[in-house]
């Protein structure tokens, strides 16, 4: 199916990760997240991301060598985007396919279904609800994060390193996005974020 899409676009399309996830692999993936929900729905979500992310890790360097690609732009559900990017030197941009993170805790993060509110303890219980999520994803991604390690400076275990100093491109348009006087361009713990909408 995505081949499909970007072929109309008259652009090129790289096939990879075919072996590990064929082209039934998204129906089953799909399938069984249809009959999950709340953490559990989560936890699967996060897993399947973290199986595709060592898939990309392994197979991402010899495949771009070999197709000419120097630059990427990567997804921001990726949990370390950054690090084949930096480890082939090449530049990057951050884009958000669906709704996008807010590592700040300022606004509720988009995997759960809680009520914006600008009160402190409304900002305490996003910031909880961040560090729980920075968690699901270190014990999925533990194996990998391992691997990468050598090219990270920030410890996991801060949500910040889960940012990057690179403009972030959302789809979500403005008028629908929750309201917050963080944004454009405020330091969160070391992390400079601006954000764009898609007019």
């Amino acid at each position: 199916m995505i081949e499909s899409l970007v072929r109309a676009a008259d652009l090129p399309f790289v096939p990879f990760a075919e072996k590990e996830f064929p082209a039934d692999k998204a129906g089953e993936i799909l399938g069984t997240l249809s009959r999950l929900k709340g953490e559990k729905g989560l936890q699967f979500t996060v897993n399947s991301i973290a199986a595709l992310n060592e898939v990309k890790w392994r197979t991402l360097p010899n495949l771009l060598s070999a197709t000419g690609i120097d630059a990427l732009v990567v997804d921001n559900y990726d949990l370390l985007r950054r690090n084949n990017p930096m480890r082939l030197g090449m530049p990057y941009a951050v884009v958000s396919n669906a709704l996008h993170f807010d590592y700040s805790g300022y606004t509720p993060l988009c995997v759960y279904d809680w009520a914006h509110e600008n009160k402190p303890e409304v900002i305490k219980r996003n910031r909880q609800g961040v560090q729980s999520f920075t968690q699901m994803l270190i014990g999925s991604n533990a194996e990998f994060i391992a691997q990468a390690r050598n090219l990270e400076s920030k410890p996991m275990g801060d949500p910040s390193s889960l940012c990057s100093d690179r403009p972030r491109i959302t789809q979500c348009p403005r008028e629908f996005d929750f309201e917050s006087s963080h944004w454009p361009g405020i330091p969160i713990r070391g992390c400079k974020v601006t954000r764009y909408h898609v007019q």
